[in-house]
């Protein structure tokens, strides 16, 4: 319930403005979400989005940790 309450609060956020740490903190936060709700893609996507050289080193070191672990992307080729 958290993370679905603070992924509808980040998504009032009007990102157009942010930048270097303030970006990065509101990636890792969509990221953390994504990654709370089970929804692997959209955590993905805002991983490439978190400049890991804003972060405080504990937040770095979790933050590829738990990139680490996300599930491998689905493979979307067709075989022929």
């Amino acid at each position: 319930r958290r993370a679905t309450e603070a992924e509808e609060l980040l998504r009032t956020i009007d990102t157009r403005g942010l930048t270097g740490p303030v970006a990065a903190v509101h990636a890792l936060a969509r990221f953390e979400a994504g990654l709370a709700l089970h929804r692997y893609e959209e955590a993905r996507r805002e991983s490439e989005q978190v400049d890991p050289h804003y972060l405080f080193p504990v937040q770095r070191d979790q933050f590829e940790r738990e990139r680490r672990q996300l599930p491998a992307p689905p493979d979307h080729r067709r075989p022929g």
